[in-house]
């Protein structure tokens, strides 16, 4: 039995249905998303508008804040300002107060200073007046002197003999001796009266023996210091020489002067290569100057 190999038949009712179908959706789907894109653009316009406005809003309300917390910062820079300029002003004022009042501290200390220099000049005279009548023997050997200790009396009137000084023996009322250091010794004589003394300074100046011993006025510690330094003075070329009269530390101005020294001051305000002027505590003396007196 044999296979039909014709094409089927298609009927005229087929046709008929399949013309009265719709169009293929695909042509619907289409036109739906063009709707769809549309309305989302629509949208986006319409966010994009919205987001401008609300830019432009904040930023018109952040300048307008801005100009107001510029106006606060101005009127509070401004009276910051003021305040410290009146602060400013309170300081100076306080300031000037207190340049007023060290400045008249400085002057009662000025003062006060110049007091107490006086005072101690004045003690330093009650001192040295109780060694009127003293005189150290300076320049003897360190081995003479103790070997004569236990008469020194006897010593002195030996040392004065040999320099042709005659003095009774009444007029030397004691003798002892007084060590400046572990090797020198002085021997200091008390007389009976400053006359006395005096008599005996003035003929050694007339001897003629060359031995490097020295008749010298005793001074208080504060004089041997003065004359220290009014030595050092005069090696400074502020003044012409140092002595000691009557137990007076005394300096030779370069304009010729003689002026006492009561204190270092008197000595440090003394200008190089210039006259010096009269110290504020220092004290005109009449009283002569001698050699011995020189090497004191």
């Amino acid at each position: 039995m044999g296979l039909d190999r014709s094409p089927p038949r298609i009927s005229s009712q087929a046709n008929v249905n399949d013309a009265e179908k719709p169009l293929a959706p695909i042509f619907n789907k289409k036109r739906k998303a063009d709707d769809d894109n549309n309305h989302f653009s629509l949208i986006l316009e319409a966010m994009e508008k919205n987001k401008h406005e609300v830019l432009n809003a904040m930023n018109a309300k952040v300048s307008e804040q801005m100009v107001e917390l510029r106006g606060v910062i101005e009127t509070k820079s401004a009276s910051q300002m003021q305040k410290l300029d009146e602060l400013r002003n309170d300081i100076g004022t306080t300031f000037d107060g207190l340049n007023s009042r060290v400045s008249s501290i400085e002057s009662s200390l000025g003062s006060t200073s110049k007091s107490v220099d006086q005072l101690q000049c004045k003690m330093n005279d009650l001192e040295q007046s109780n060694f009127a009548t003293h005189m150290d023997i300076v320049g003897i050997e360190t081995s003479t002197v103790d070997n004569n200790k236990n008469d020194l009396k006897a010593f002195v009137g030996q040392l004065f003999t040999s320099f042709a000084i005659s003095i009774e023996a009444h007029l030397i009322t004691h003798a002892f001796i007084r060590p400046i250091s572990n090797d020198r010794r002085v021997i200091t004589v008390i007389f009976a009266s400053i006359d006395a003394k005096t008599n005996v300074m003035k003929l050694k100046r007339g001897s003629k023996d060359v031995r490097k011993i020295f008749f010298d006025h005793r001074l208080t510690p504060t004089n041997r210091r003065l004359l220290f330094d009014a030595r050092d003075a005069v090696r400074s070329k502020k003044a012409k020489s140092a002595f000691v009269a009557s137990g007076r530390v005394m300096l030779e101005c370069l304009d010729g002067s003689k002026r006492r020294i009561c204190s270092k001051y008197d000595i440090d305000e003394l200008p190089v290569g210039v006259a010096p002027a009269q110290s504020s505590t220092s004290i005109e003396t009449t009283t002569p100057s001698t050699s011995a007196d020189k090497h004191a």
